[in-house]
């Protein structure tokens, strides 16, 4: 909405959604999340769930729904858009409906114990906001954050050489696999241990070593700081 507009979220229990169109049946909550902005025209709302497709001239890293999508489906729901060029686009997010009450945990999270500044964590992630949640919860635990927008980056950073204790790196970069970066990496860094990130259906993690770690989109700062501390743990080990 470049000139303003309104954003109108919804949430209803639905009753009457069948298997013919959407991947639920029978009782199921409704998100709706709706704009007055430009919309897009029937030929971008085909493609809007492809991995690194953009409406920018530069390639770039997509519109973030590949991402969306596979937490919506991993959940047992379905997503998908309406859009009118001119007046606005609505999403529609499909989600099981369930009576279960949240389990709560007295366990103490890793999280809790404080970082050390001496501890240096190289940040390798493409999206904007994605790196700025990592970096901000990491220097809130007082760590020290490297961060990489590209691979070009990354590198160079390792290369700096200075210690590097934690690559923290999306599997799915717009230049290359998060993976062979990592590889990469490590040969500057070969004391470094390695966690991956993707919201993406985790095919790829028959490549990832063993020893490496791997962080499913999409997480909170407890999940991330608890994967960073066990993740260095195992490197003393």
């Amino acid at each position: 909405m470049p000139f303003g507009g309104k954003l109108r979220v919804t949430v209803s229990l639905e009753d009457n959604f069948t298997p013919a169109r959407h991947r639920l049946s029978g009782r199921a909550v409704l998100i709706t999340v709706a704009d007055t902005g430009t919309g897009m025209s029937s030929e971008v709302l085909a493609h809007i769930f492809e991995r690194f497709y953009s409406t920018k001239e530069a390639r770039g890293t997509g519109l973030g729904l590949v991402t969306t999508r596979e937490i919506v489906t991993k959940s047992g729901g379905d997503i998908w858009a309406e859009t009118n060029p001119g007046i606005g686009t609505t999403f529609f997010v499909l989600l099981p409906w369930s009576a279960r009450q949240p389990v709560h945990t007295d366990r103490p999270h890793l999280s809790e114990v404080p970082g050390s500044p001496e501890t240096r964590i190289l940040v390798v992630e493409d999206d904007p906001d994605a790196r700025r949640c990592m970096v901000r919860t990491l220097e809130h635990k007082n760590y020290t954050v490297l961060v990489a927008a590209s691979p070009h980056q990354a590198e160079a950073l390792a290369d700096a050489g200075e210690l590097i204790d934690v690559v923290l790196i999306d599997i799915v970069l717009p230049a290359c696999s998060g993976i062979d970066l990592a590889r990469r990496i490590l040969t500057r860094q070969p004391k470094a241990c390695v966690v991956y990130v993707s919201g993406y259906d985790p095919g790829a993690l028959v490549l990832v070593p063993d020893r490496d770690s791997f962080l499913p989109k999409p997480f909170g700062p407890s999940e991330l700081l608890d994967c960073v501390r066990e993740a260095l743990a195992r490197r003393k080990r």
